[in-house]
């Protein structure tokens, strides 16, 4: 129990020591890995299981809505695999995301991509240029594993409701005039003595 312990004073001094150099890594590293709000003894045991292995922030490279962890070269069934078990909404990167991070990859290596298969083929990019191919050389282990996540962007809803057609007609004005966007066409709702004319709206939250 007291080696236990110190194990565990000597990893939350590590993780002290890692946020101590003014870098946030919001991806995909969580020391709390039952989230119940502590880092216990459960965490620790979690922390075991990977003690040893290489990691480096320096493979971690992210934006306000998207994040890409460079795993390095690996076959491409342990890559679906590694970036299905992050913590998270992690798949193997996309065009989009090799290309919005290239700069940051190996950018003369090739990458295996979220891409559907052609046959017994499977699909890979090179970053620098984005060609993309086909391979069925998957026992070489000569490509690489990158992890991509995106957040996804909330939406908010708003409607108009009016008895009058000017009534709605300014009220989508102005709502159009503040980012809002139309869902759908104008209903009419209400009771046999108050019919009114509905115009819903959608718009993302910023």
């Amino acid at each position: 129990m007291n080696y236990l312990i110190t194990l565990l004073i000597a990893a939350l001094s590590l993780n002290a020591f890692s946020q101590s150099d003014g870098r946030e890594y919001p991806f995909p590293s969580n020391p709390d890995v039952n989230a119940d709000g502590y880092i216990g003894l459960n965490d620790l045991l979690d922390l075991l299981e990977v003690y040893g292995q290489e990691f480096g922030p320096d493979q971690l490279f992210y934006t306000e809505t998207e994040a890409v962890l460079d795993l390095g070269a690996m076959y491409y069934g342990e890559c679906v695999l590694q970036c299905s078990q992050l913590q998270g909404d992690w798949k193997v990167a996309d065009i989009k995301g090799i290309r919005k991070f290239r700069d940051d990859l190996q950018n003369t290596s090739w990458y295996w991509i979220d891409l559907e298969t052609n046959g017994a083929q499977l699909p890979i990019i090179r970053a620098n240029d984005l060609y993309t191919g086909f391979t069925n050389l998957d026992q070489f282990c000569n490509y690489r594993c990158a992890c991509l996540t995106r957040a996804q962007p909330a939406v908010e809803y708003s409607f108009c409701y009016y008895e009058t057609y000017s009534g709605l007609l300014l009220c989508v004005e102005e709502k159009l005039a503040d980012g809002w966007n139309l869902l759908g066409g104008v209903s009419r709702g209400g009771n046999s003595s108050l019919i009114r004319n509905v115009q819903d709206f959608w718009r993302w939250v910023e």
